[in-house]
């Protein structure tokens, strides 16, 4: 069988473990990376959440101008400890259609502000809900709006 040469088994095993570390440095480098995402992420949903504990608004009062305009004026009281400034208006009409609204308005802490949106012509509208897109969570409805 002549002179066969091939390597070493100290060199196939040293070349072994560096394939095995090295493949080792890149799954940990990976899950390092994700768990620094996660923890992050985690970390801005919880201060979400605890700044918006502490948050809230009530709808004061609508009007709605059937005239030449056909707006709503939606006042909005902002009855807790953070500022608020945009809110989603959903409008449900009598004849059943809806309509979704985006509206911008600086309604710091205890202060009032007014929303104003375009109602489709001819509907009134049966219910407004107001949801703060600050914290989706608070929002508030009337069936008031006259």
């Amino acid at each position: 069988m002549g002179n066969q040469r091939g390597v070493t088994p100290l060199i196939a095993e040293i070349l072994l473990v560096l394939v095995a570390i090295g493949i080792g440095s890149l799954f940990m480098g990976w899950i390092y990376s994700y768990y620094n995402d996660q923890l992050s992420s985690q970390k801005e949903l919880s201060d979400m959440q605890i700044k918006c504990d502490k948050a809230g608004f009530t709808i004061v009062s609508c009007a709605f101008d059937q005239g030449d305009t056909n707006v709503a004026t939606i006042q909005l009281e902002n009855t807790d400890y953070v500022d608020l400034n945009s809110f989603t208006v959903a409008v449900k009409y009598n004849s059943g259609n809806s309509d979704i609204n985006i509206c911008q308005v600086n309604l710091e802490e205890g202060s009032y502000g007014n929303v104003y949106v375009r109602l489709d012509a001819g509907e009134s509208p049966a219910e407004i809900k107001v949801t703060s897109r600050d914290c989706k969570d608070i929002s508030d409805t009337t069936t008031d709006c006259s």
